[in-house]
């Protein structure tokens, strides 16, 4: 009986031994790889950008800045902060074109005659 306990509590502790080796390999593993995945996301975020002399000023300004980012944590925080602002001004500099809802506008001008300029909104 006292083999059997000496037993599992040694192969627990080699098996805590092991998990502990094996994480701290997949940890260094992931924080190598962290600047790599950075750089590729500021390089897709430049390319959300539409005029090719915004792509490469912006590329060359952000992969500047994350170099002065310190950890690799924060230079993933940094490139995750590009990727969305990219989006945003991908967006303010080429609004999509306008969707006119035809029939909402087809009912508000039938009900305002060019006599009864009075009674309808927006006309004056």
């Amino acid at each position: 009986m006292e083999l059997v306990k000496l037993f599992w509590a040694s192969l627990v502790v080699c098996v805590g031994f092991a998990v502990t080796i094996f994480l701290g390999l997949v940890k260094d593993e992931v924080s190598a790889w962290l600047p790599v995945l950075a750089r590729r996301i500021i390089q897709r975020a430049a390319a959300k950008l539409k005029e090719r002399e915004d792509v490469d000023r912006y590329l060359e300004e952000w992969l500047a800045h994350l170099q002065e980012c310190p950890g690799r944590l924060g230079q993933l925080f940094h490139a995750l902060g590009v990727w969305q602002g990219a989006a945003r001004m991908s967006k303010a500099r080429h609004p999509q074109t306008l969707r006119i809802d035809v029939k909402r506008m087809l009912v508000a001008t039938s009900s305002c005659s060019p006599s009864s300029t009075m009674e309808c909104p927006g006309r004056y």
